[in-house]
């Protein structure tokens, strides 16, 4: 049953939610990872009960996010996909930030920022 919702492309979708980097895993699967066996569902934990379920996502943030808001659309935005693409009613959705990245400059940023291209005038 648990593996019925991680493998429903619900919990994907939590990357969907602006300042979202990336899926953590907690220390228990990275240990798993180390040990050669690898997670259907990188940073969710799932907990069914009857035709409810506990979900756990672990999430690493973008720096400068607001987090409880970001906290608040994820935690709905994984309800809501998982009480309608599954049988199951998504009681409780806990989100965990493992922790805080930067993110990766842009193309465009990066074309700003490079000393040969300020030397030449162009910004283009």
């Amino acid at each position: 049953m648990e593996e019925e919702i991680k493998q429903k492309d619900s919990l994907p979708g939590a990357m969907d939610v602006p300042g979202v980097i990336s899926m953590s895993t907690g220390f228990r699967e990275g240990l798993n990872n180390l040990l050669g066996k690898k997670s259907p569902a990188k940073g969710v934990r799932v907990k069914v009960t009857g035709r409810s379920c506990r979900i756990a996502v672990y999430v690493t943030v973008e720096y400068g996010s607001n987090i409880p808001e970001l906290a608040m659309k994820l935690q709905k935005k994984v309800q809501l996909a998982v009480n309608e693409m599954t049988e199951y009613n998504a009681e409780f959705v806990d989100v965990h930030i493992e922790g805080v990245k930067r993110r990766e400059k842009s193309a465009l940023e990066l074309s700003f920022s490079n000393p040969e291209e300020e030397k030449s005038g162009s910004i283009f």
